[in-house]
């Protein structure tokens, strides 16, 4: 996207004055041995909103608390928020040269998670690694059972969501 068309975009919408309020009083986390090559930005609350990896220059971005608020806002599409997360991170944090991404929930929990429990070993990794198989077969449009009840309800769900209209279960 040409600068031309960023200045437009600036003009129109309230654009730096979104960003400020979601980028404002980010703290800087780094883990050298565990992320070496990992810059991590948390807001007041403790959540990670954007990760940059200085090896490859990706900058990662919280879909849920910065991607998609854009997308909500102004209705951008994926390139337009990708061209002005460049842009006013490369002029904000001063940093050169990067590609924004938008990534999942669930890599921003572990690394949160990492930070506030740094030296304790977590019941929590169970729970995510069940959560985090549970969605990869979500997203294949398998439904993980838990348990065997409502199983009934659960067949007919996933049926209903590939579009076949399944008979009652006996």
């Amino acid at each position: 996207m040409n600068k031309i068309y960023l200045k437009e975009l600036y003009l129109t919408y309230p654009i730096k004055d979104l960003f400020h309020t979601l980028t404002k009083n980010l703290v800087v986390k780094i883990d050298e041995k565990k992320y070496p090559d990992w810059i991590f930005y948390f807001n007041e609350n403790n959540n990670c909103i954007f990760q940059y990896n200085t090896k490859n220059g990706y900058f990662w971005c919280n879909y849920e608390l910065y991607w998609n608020i854009f997308y909500e806002n102004f209705n951008f599409n994926y390139i337009i928020v990708r061209d002005i997360t460049k842009d006013m991170v490369e002029n904000h944090f001063k940093l050169k040269g990067i590609t924004p991404k938008f990534s999942s929930i669930s890599l921003y929990f572990m690394v949160e998670n990492h930070f506030k429990l740094k030296g304790i070993t977590p019941e929590w990794i169970k729970r995510m690694i069940k959560y985090l198989v549970e969605s990869h077969f979500k997203l294949k449009g398998i439904t993980p059972v838990r348990y065997y009840k409502n199983l009934g309800l659960r067949v007919e769900e996933h049926f209903k969501l590939k579009g076949i209209t399944p008979i009652d279960l006996i």
